[in-house]
């Protein structure tokens, strides 16, 4: 996935011009940056949720605009963190939604399709509660469903908007580890925003740090060295500890 000259906003109004930007299978790539600075902006941008005020974003050489919905279904799986339109199916149900770009007009699962959602039980180890309805499930349970119905979606590019969100400390550390798994050995490309500054620091192959009038896209090392961490947030207030991989309060 290539940004070229990409600017992002709403209504003419820039939120991040100038991204330059190579997204490449088998990585792990994180979006961070303080909140209003254009993470989630970029992450529908990328998605093809909104346009792009300039530039543009392909993928595989191909216009993100001029590929049709169900194409585009074959090659980004979207995770958001709603569980509101999807709490009264099932965990199956939901997972199996990820096959919907593929079914026939009949609509019904191959037995190819019911092999690769069992295998996404399987491999998030969901299956034992695969009958349970979502509304019944931990926010760290569910989240590992959406990630599953995006495996089941058989995409390259799986983009997240905060998928961390509301999940308790082991939870999030699993969830990146998880994500580093499908990058790494599944050979996917993953693309998410987060505030878990320190946990993409230690598990992204790559970063994309949105400053106010600037930004870098480095691996988690450079950035450190380059010193970049330190300006997220206000220095009178935050200061970040590279030795340590730690944001403490001044």
């Amino acid at each position: 996935m290539k940004l070229e000259n990409l600017h992002i906003g709403y209504d003419n109004s820039t939120v991040v011009s100038e991204l330059n930007i190579v997204f490449k299978l088998g990585c792990l790539h994180t979006i961070v940056g303080i909140n209003g600075i254009g993470k989630s902006t970029l992450i529908k941008t990328l998605c093809g949720e909104i346009q792009s005020l300039k530039g543009s974003v392909s993928i595989e050489g191909e216009l993100i605009e001029s590929i049709s919905y169900k194409e585009l279904a074959k090659l980004i799986s979207v995770v958001h963190t709603s569980r509101e339109e999807n709490k009264f199916l099932s965990v199956y149900e939901l997972v199996q939604m990820g096959r919907y770009p593929y079914l026939n007009w009949i609509g019904k699962l191959t037995d190819k399709d019911k092999q690769i959602i069992d295998e996404a039980l399987a491999l998030f180890e969901i299956s034992e509660y695969k009958d349970q309805k979502c509304f019944e499930l931990s926010d760290g349970q569910y989240q590992k469903v959406l990630i599953a119905r995006a495996f089941a979606q058989d995409t390259p590019y799986i983009i997240l908007d905060e998928p961390s969100t509301h999940l308790d400390l082991y939870h999030k550390i699993n969830l990146f580890k998880i994500l580093s798994n499908l990058a790494h050995n599944y050979q996917k490309c993953i693309i998410l925003s987060t505030h878990e500054i320190e946990r993409a620091i230690e598990l992204s192959d790559q970063m994309l740090v949105l400053l106010k009038d600037e930004h870098h896209f480095d691996t988690p090392q450079n950035l450190i060295d380059k010193e970049v961490f330190q300006r997220i947030f206000p220095s009178e207030m935050v200061v970040y500890n590279p030795k340590l991989n730690t944001f403490s309060a001044i």
